[in-house]
């Protein structure tokens, strides 16, 4: 241990503490740093973040030159402060490298600019390593594609001793090489190479989880949240629910003044609504393994809510009381009042379900999904029970805005996870102009039989929209998935003698190719005779929606719990590629509207015109396939909107 050796300028003996107690605790660590005259240390971020805050001023770390920092992923937040006391004083140095590849294989000499960044690289290879960024069919990932990291080096270790299996698993061979003793190791870590070459680390794969049929990086919600200032120290991590559904749950080291809805405000403006955890929990400080990391594995239950933004009003009644018992059954929090919001203090689509149901055991009232996103208020629901005036029943068709009957219609389809809940934001925009109905997948909310065909499901999506608006003219859409559904729906609209005013097509490029496209119009010619036989009937002698043809006779609903969101995701899938031909071009005019961050190759003009009789306009609006429907780009998408449905 007392054998010198050089970095740099500093000629250093190997020093260990004496005690554990020394190193789990921020305050002796730093008095151990000063005692020992100590010149290079190694420590993990989130140790060096917790020695930052004891930290007074920079009369102290006299003799330290290095700090070199590895283990965890390193933020421009845990570099604030010690830059701010120490500028370049004290060098410090992210490095990267598992013990697998006998430790460090890069490293990064920190910058003071390096604050402002949300994560700081871990730099470039040393001598003899090498780093490869590849996708899941280990074919290198382009600059500035996230993939997973693997290790190239003479240094790599032999396995896992007794593990033969692991070992196969994650010591792969180079499929770069022909070598077959060319080994490479595969680091379970995500990240991408930045344009100067310098890797910057992502996450964790096993910090990755599917959600709702998405799949979300953790680490991603993490750096958001401590975007943040008032934000020191952020860890998002999955649970299930006794049912087995996962939620998020973020917790968060910070200031006083932290607020469920200032939390998710900040969120959502950069994340879509499936990313933003449903559970806050402040902490005094992050609980740490023996090594100084996040000990994950010990965090509490989400039991305690950070400041819920509203004032606390007690209930007034015993309608009111038995709604708190409910909320504060269902999101697992004490302390809620009358006045506090459902979707800001933990309130989502899944666990909205669960109130639902305890609603209607409690009172044997049908609340809808839509009448709790428009009063999502203990006060608001408990008024609407006691006047017995909250609408019927759990169906398809899911009102998300105050509605009246001076205003228009407009009903968009859910798109691949059959949900409408990320509408709510563009609901709300659009409230002065239209009532706004999403529709949402069959066995989202009870148990079903899942559709065996797009027709099949198109015909009972028609049949709950038919009973909010009797007769046209319809305005009808549809985002990514529920394009098809909606095309679908205009279609048969038409062919049964109904008029769709127009069709709105969020973000989803026509899936047909030229010739595709040039049979569908074929097609169309050759049977116009008999669809125009069929329009006649429809309109002069079918008496009733439940007329044999395009509408189905409405199911009686089935007791049960929710189809799992994946199950109904990949039934969709199925149906499109499987089950699903396109078959006759429509009438009505469409409005298409791209986000400038999708590429979609047929979204075009030219395409979209072999799709319609009627007339096409294209609106390209900034955003991405997903966030259009958060904050900031939502309002550009309710623009646009607003003048597609006056025109």
């Amino acid at each position: 241990e007392g054998r010198p050796f050089n970095f740099g300028n500093v000629r250093e003996s190997r020093l260990l503490t004496e005690s554990r107690e020394i190193v789990l605790s921020p305050k002796k660590l730093k008095e151990w740093i000063d005692d020992s005259k100590v010149t290079l240390i190694h420590m993990v971020p989130t140790l060096f973040r917790a020695m930052t805050a004891e930290l007074e001023d920079s009369n102290c770390f006299e003799g330290l030159h290095y700090i070199l920092l590895a283990g965890e992923l390193l933020r421009g937040n845990d570099i604030k402060r010690f830059m701010q006391i120490f500028g370049s004083r004290i060098q410090l140095v992210n490095m990267y490298g598992p013990t697998e590849t006998t430790l460090a294989k890069l490293f990064y000499r920190v910058q003071e600019t390096d604050i402002n960044r949300v994560s700081i690289s871990v730099g470039k290879s040393i001598p003899g390593a090498q780093i490869m960024i590849l996708n899941s069919d280990l074919e290198a990932c382009l600059k500035g594609n996230i993939g997973e990291v693997y290790i190239r080096t003479p240094f790599i270790s032999s396995g896992y001793y007794g593990d033969s299996e692991l070992t196969k698993e994650v010591f792969i061979k180079n499929p770069f090489s022909q070598n077959p003793q060319d080994i490479i190791y595969k680091t379970g870590d995500l990240g991408k190479l930045l344009p100067d070459g310098d890797l910057e680390l992502m996450g964790r794969t096993d910090h990755q989880v599917k959600l709702r049929g998405f799949r979300v990086e953790l680490g991603e919600i993490e750096n958001r949240l401590l975007s943040n200032e008032k934000v020191k120290e952020a860890v998002v991590v999955a649970r299930e629910d006794e049912t087995g559904g996962k939620y998020l749950c973020a917790y968060v080291v910070g200031d006083e003044g932290l607020s469920v809805p200032e939390l998710r405000e900040n969120l959502s403006k950069e994340l879509p609504n499936y990313m933003i955890p449903a559970y806050f929990v402040q902490l005094e400080k992050l609980p740490l393994t023996p090594t100084g990391k996040v000990d994950r594995k010990v965090l509490p239950q989400p039991q305690a809510s950070l400041d819920m933004g509203e004032e606390y009003v007690e209930p007034a009644n015993e309608i009111e009381a038995k709604l708190v018992s409910i909320w504060e059954e269902v999101l697992g929090i004490s302390g809620i009042g009358i006045k506090h919001n459902f979707f800001e203090i933990g309130g989502n689509s899944i666990n909205s379900l669960k109130v639902i149901g305890l609603i209607k055991k409690e009172f044997d009232i049908d609340v809808s999904l839509g009448e709790l996103m428009v009063n999502p208020t203990i006060s608001a629901i408990a008024e609407n029970i006691y006047t017995e005036s909250i609408l019927g029943k759990l169906e398809c068709v899911v009102k998300l805005n105050q509605t009246s009957p001076e205003k228009k219609n407009i009903f968009i389809i859910h798109s691949i996870d059959g949900m409408v809940f990320h509408y709510k934001g563009l609901a709300k925009l659009l409230e002065p102009i239209c009532n706004f109905y999403g529709i949402q997948a069959r066995g989202i909310l009870k148990e079903a039989i899942l559709p065996k065909s797009v027709d099949e499901l198109v015909k009972e999506y028609m049949y709950e929209m038919k009973a909010i608006q009797p007769e046209g003219p319809y305005i009808i859409g549809g985002h990514c998935f529920g394009m098809m559904f909606a095309y679908e729906m205009a279609r048969m609209l038409e062919e049964q003698g109904d008029e769709v005013e127009k069709l709105i097509i969020i973000d989803e490029q026509v899936y047909l190719n030229n010739s595709q496209l040039a049979y569908m119009k074929f097609n169309t010619y050759l049977y116009k005779p008999y669809r125009v036989v069929k329009k006649l009937y429809y309109k002069h002698f079918a008496k009733s929606l439940d007329a044999e043809g395009y509408l189905a006779k409405k199911p009686k609903p089935t007791v049960g719990e929710a189809q799992s969101g994946e199950a109904v995701s990949k039934n969709f899938q199925y149906l499109g590629r499987n089950k699903y031909k396109y078959k006759g071009i429509i009438n009505s005019p469409t409005f298409a509207i791209k986000a400038q961050d999708s590429v979609w190759a047929r979204f075009t003009k030219e395409h979209w015109s072999k799709m319609t009789n009627g007339s096409v306009e294209i609106v390209e609006i900034p955003g991405d396939h997903w966030n259009l429907f958060n904050e900031p780009y939502v309002e550009e998408l309710a623009k646009v909107m607003k003048r597609a449905i006056s025109e």
